[in-house]
């Protein structure tokens, strides 16, 4: 069943290639997270609570690849690790799927999504190869209401089969 979409809030934009975002789901109020502001490869991407004052963990820096398929095709990088791994000179902290796998992580090497507009300023993001998509079937969510400090990956977005329900909307907020 397909949900009905909720209004975005008023702060969100449409995403400018190169600028940085707050990325809040929809459903939960939850923000994509760095998990715990580590530089490392396979680090999870979270789903978490705003804080007052969002760190850099919080932040994404949207970025554009030319397409002639007429897509619009991007990926996020973590503000933190740009800024904080100088051994990659600014490189890493891109969001991508485990090798094999379905949850969100952040990695070294960039991974190309799909933005796909299901509302003004509201989006959902699937792999752009069909390979990781399964023809476009798979998007990122938002799978847990709960915040699980205790065991943070429990709130780990994945890759789910595409319902268009609110735990697979997206939003950009200008920083």
């Amino acid at each position: 069943m397909v949900s009905a979409i909720p209004n975005a809030p008023a702060t969100a934009v449409a995403p400018v290639s190169g600028s940085t975002y707050l990325v809040e789901n929809l459903a939960y109020g939850h923000y994509m997270n760095n998990d715990d502001s580590k530089v490392t490869d396979d680090n999870p991407i979270l789903g978490w609570s705003k804080p007052a004052t969002p760190g850099d963990n919080e932040n994404w820096i949207y970025l554009t690849y030319p397409s002639s398929s007429g897509d619009t095709v991007f990926t996020l990088q973590s503000l933190y690790t740009s800024e904080n791994r100088p051994n990659y000179d600014g490189r890493g902290g891109y969001m991508r799927t485990t090798v094999g796998g379905y949850n969100i992580i952040q990695d070294s090497a960039p991974h190309a999504w799909k933005l796909i507009e299901v509302a003004p300023n509201t989006y959902k993001f699937s792999p752009y190869e069909d390979a990781f998509s399964f023809n476009g079937t798979l998007v990122v969510t938002d799978v847990s209401q709960a915040i699980h400090s205790s065991t943070p990956t429990d709130n780990q977005l994945a890759m789910v089969t595409d319902t268009s329900q609110p735990q697979q909307f997206w939003t950009f907020s200008s920083v």
